[in-house]
Formats: C-alpha cells, sequence, structure tokens
C-alpha cells in the first residue's frame, strides 16, 4: 500500500510538472518590436507626469529633483524632449510667478554688486532658503537697472547632455553663451561688435545643423533678437553717432569684417544687403523723420525675415 501512495504521489508530481510546463512554453515569447512599445509607453507617460508637476509645481526645485531622478531611465529622444521643456519652464517661471519677486525684493538686500551674494550674511531663514533653491534649480543672479534678476544659467543644464541628443546640447551651448556673458543690459549692448556678430553665426550654425530640432523656434528668436541689434543697436548702445544720425565708423568695419570672413553665411548675405540699403541713404538712418523711417525699418524687417526664411 505504502508502495502504491508513492507511485501515485510521483505520478501526480510529473504530470503537474508537465502540464506547467506545458503552459509556460505555450506562451509566445515576447518580441523585441512588444518591448519598444512597452517601453515607449513607459516613457510617454513619464514625461505626461513630468508635465502635469510642471502645471502644478510651486517652484522649480521639485520639478528639477524629479528630472534628475528620472532622467536616467529615459530613452534618449524623451529625455531629450523632457530637458528641452525644463529649461523652458525654468526660463518663464518668474515671468508669470510675480510673487516670487518679493522674494527677489528681499533678496536684492544682499547683493554687493563687485562681491554678488554672501550667503552667509543672509539672516532670514526663508530667504536663504530661497537663494538656496534657486542655484540649485539652475538658475544664476544678474543685477539689471538696479535689481537682481534670475536667468538659467545653461552651463548648469550641461550636467543633463550624457542623456540627451546632440541638438539639445548644442542648444544650451548656445544659450550658455548668453547666460555666461550677456549681450546687452540697461538697454545697452555690453559685448563687442565682432561678438554680437559672432552670436549671429553660431545661432545660424545650429539652424543650419539641426534644422529639425525641438529647439529650432527658441534659436530663431535669439537670431532674430541679435541680428537686429547686430543692424540697429540698442537705445544706449545705437549703431550712429548721436548728433548726425550717421552709422559708426567702428559699426561698418565690423560689418564688412563679418562679410569677408563669413561670406559663405546667410547671415553675410543680410548683412551685405543691409550696407547696400544704408549706402542709398548715406548712411544716415533717417530717426528723425518718421515716415522715411518706418519705410527704413520695414525694409530691416524684410531682410531678417528673408534671412529667417532661408534657415
Amino acid at each position: 500500500m505504502k508502495k502504491i501512495m508513492i507511485f501515485l504521489l510521483i505520478t501526480v508530481l510529473s504530470v503537474t510538472g508537465i502540464l506547467v510546463g506545458c503552459t509556460a512554453n505555450d506562451d509566445p515569447p515576447v518580441t523585441e518590436e512588444e518591448n519598444m512599445f512597452d517601453e515607449k509607453a513607459d516613457n510617454e507617460q513619464i514625461l505626461e507626469e513630468f508635465r502635469t508637476l510642471v502645471a502644478e509645481a510651486d517652484f522649480p526645485k521639485s520639478v528639477v529633483d524629479y528630472a534628475d531622478e528620472i532622467v536616467i531611465d529615459l530613452d534618449t529622444e524623451t529625455a531629450s524632449v523632457m530637458i528641452f521643456e525644463l529649461s523652458q519652464y525654468l526660463s518663464e517661471f518668474f515671468n508669470y510667478d510675480t510673487k516670487m519677486w518679493d522674494n527677489m525684493e528681499r533678496l536684492n538686500v544682499y547683493y554687493d554688486y563687485s562681491e554678488g551674494i554672501d550667503e552667509e550674511k543672509i539672516k532670514e531663514t526663508d530667504v536663504k532658503e530661497f537663494y538656496y533653491d534657486l542655484i540649485d534649480s539652475g538658475y544664476k543672479l544678474v543685477a539689471m537697472e538696479g535689481m537682481l534678476n534670475p536667468i538659467v544659467d545653461y552651463r548648469w543644464m550641461a550636467k543633463y547632455n550624457e542623456y540627451i541628443s546632440e541638438d539639445i546640447s548644442d542648444y544650451f551651448e548656445l544659450c550658455a553663451i548668453e547666460s555666461d556673458q550677456l549681450s546687452a543690459k540697461d538697454a545697452a549692448l555690453v559685448i563687442s561688435w565682432d561678438e554680437l556678430g559672432d552670436r549671429v553665426l553660431a545661432a545660424e550654425k545650429f539652424l543650419s545643423e539641426h534644422s529639425g530640432s525641438v529647439a529650432k523656434g527658441e534659436v530663431l528668436y535669439r537670431y532674430t533678437r541679435y541680428l537686429w541689434m547686430y543692424m540697429l543697436g540698442l537705445n544706449n548702445t545705437p549703431t550712429v553717432e548721436w548728433e548726425t544720425n550717421k552709422v559708426k565708423e567702428e559699426v561698418l568695419d565690423s560689418y564688412n569684417k563679418f562679410i569677408e570672413e563669413h561670406n559663405d553665411t546667410i547671415s553675410a548675405e543680410a548683412v551685405g544687403n543691409y550696407i547696400k540699403l544704408l549706402s542709398e541713404i548715406q548712411f544716415i538712418i533717417p530717426y528723425d523723420n518718421e515716415e522715411k523711417y518706418l519705410d527704413f525699418d520695414r525694409s530691416i524687417d524684410e531682410l531678417i525675415d528673408n534671412a529667417k526664411n532661408s534657415l
């Protein structure tokens, strides 16, 4: 009887093992295409969670912390979109959250124009925390018109380079040129005309190399701004002599050098056409004649639009 029971037990175990084995072997294998589909769905869900957090966050620090944690698990395409959107969010945050400017005013008290901010001197705990959160969120502080302004530190954004595509990495490098040294402050140019021309070229280079980039619109904006400043200057740094409205020799020298050294670029063609336009009016910009100036301004807009449309 004992032998019979042992035999039956062995038989049951064997049959169970066969059944389990058959069930496992009968399941169709997961294909590479299905794996890719699941991964893409996961990435899209994470991107949506990120966007929800952006919409609901009170301050960028929580958004940055989330991006830092999750970016290592994303594919390059999704990571690139997320980090680019993070940079836009950081850039625009203080435009819409006006209550944060109250904290900026309190922080401004501790700013020294020669030394910056010594955080050890900040007395209020909440102001000090606000300052640390700013820096940890990728901002740097610059003084403009007597007030501290937070701008995105694009050198800081480079910490994501290993996870993102080349075009977004190049976009951050282009923006870092500006965040390292602003081109203008207080309605005045703070770099040379030649340096401004270099920024025009850097933007053109990006657009020619990454025409399909998600960052194209942002770079076109920068390109337009740089080229416009190069042609007309700013209120406190005009391209003309104050008394005569005649274009300064140093500006014309920069234009001619720009064309000579970069004559195979779209921007050089635009600057060349601008010189022709100036020559037709004896290099005197008609600021004192509204009708003539409006015609002149429209011509500049057309030159810049033609350049943009060629990129």
